[in-house]
């Protein structure tokens, strides 16, 4: 498996700290969780437990700084229980490490370690390559560039982006990259309006997936729900949308629960926080077989956030589904961050390209904290 990361960085820099720092901390975590020492340790595994920094960059003494937290870091990730076997299978047994790249490294000493860091016959290491694509210049170097790097540009996509998310992006790449700046809005805004219409009529989104260790829980785009497709392998649907479809509220009547969240970005996540309390109805609906699909426009964020909500709400610490009496929490446990942070762990692992943002996490949060 090789993975490659790339990423930019301001003038003057030239490796950002996600690049330098956060993504090594994260691989010496991991390995050290998922391929633990033991007496019989061999030195291989003893080195995957080193942590990898450039050493041009990151000098011994923040190095050796960064290195006397790890452990407390792996503590921190073992109280999320995750399935450790699991992702151990998913990385055949072998860990991770990291190889820095940047406009000035010399590819071809890069290859040849990366080449002699993973063995071909699959006992090596996983290469993850991060890429740093802004080169370090001056400031009479930059002058002579029409455009640069702006620290943030990208935050908030929802305020530039019109609509536009990187799968629509991908998919469209050719004919975006065509167009002037002046037709970009209304390029923009039919290939939104494409997108949406395919997921009206179950084109397109994200199927139903099973969260784990919840068998009877799913999350999935709106498009997944129809009147006489998907939806019927459910019980119960939860669906966070602008409109209701008037056709499952007549089918499924007390079993389809809409969330009216009409807008995107932080102000849908705003108005999830004042639907959640809704979700406290199903508790005359629910049985312990009963199997739930959460939905929302893209199955990546306030669809993830409702299935959160639910997962504290009605499930036990092993994944059961549990109908508490009212007023009472799951095995009558009381609700921390800690214990949300697990559970949305689960979320994760079992749909790694979920992306809740933080206001959703955060409404989430004052929702079962408050």
């Amino acid at each position: 498996m090789l993975c490659i990361i790339i990423d930019s960085t301001r003038r003057g820099k030239s490796m950002p700290d996600a690049l330098s720092k956060t993504i090594p901390i994260w691989i010496c975590v991991l390995n050290r969780l998922l391929f633990p020492s033991s007496p019989s340790s061999s030195s291989s595994t003893a080195e995957a437990h080193n942590l990898h920094t450039p050493e041009t960059l990151i000098s011994p003494s923040e190095h050796s700084q960064i290195l006397a937290r790890i452990p407390s870091f792996v503590t921190a990730l073992q109280t999320l229980h995750l399935d450790v076997p699991s992702l151990r299978e998913k990385l055949k047994g072998n860990p991770l490490r990291p190889f820095f790249v940047t406009p000035s490294s010399d590819l071809v000493s890069v290859a040849e370690e990366v080449h002699e860091k993973t063995d071909q016959d699959g006992n090596g290491y996983h290469p993850i390559i991060l890429c740093t694509a802004s080169s370090r210049e001056s400031e009479e170097e930059a002058s002579h560039h029409v455009s640069g790097y702006v620290q943030g540009a990208a935050d908030d996509a929802e305020a530039w982006a019109l609509g536009l998310d990187a799968q629509g992006f991908w998919e469209k790449c050719e004919e975006l990259l065509r167009s002037s700046e002046d037709e970009l809005p209304e390029v923009i805004g039919r290939i939104v309006a494409e997108r949406k219409a395919e997921g009206r009529s179950g084109k397109g989104g994200r199927r139903p997936t099973p969260v784990d260790p919840c068998g009877n829980l799913a999350v999935a785009s709106n498009a997944a729900v129809d009147e006489e497709g998907t939806s019927g392998e459910f019980d119960l649907v939860v669906s966070c949308s602008g409109v209701a479809s008037p056709a499952l509220e007549e089918r499924w009547k007390k079993r389809y629960l809409h969330l009216p969240i009409s807008s995107s970005g932080k102000l849908g996540s705003r108005q999830l926080r004042n639907e959640l309390p809704k979700l406290e109805q199903l508790r005359s609906t629910l049985r312990p077989e009963s199997k739930i699909l959460v939905t929302c426009e893209t199955g990546k964020d306030l669809s993830v956030g409702a299935a959160l909500a639910l997962i504290c709400l009605f499930y036990d610490s092993s994944g059961n589904l549990i109908i508490p009496a009212e007023g009472e929490r799951s095995e009558k446990q009381v609700l921390n961050k800690e214990v949300i942070r697990q559970r949305l762990a689960w979320i994760m692992v079992s749909m790694p390209d979920a992306s809740p943002s933080r206001a959703t996490l955060q409404s989430v949060n004052a929702f079962l904290l408050g």
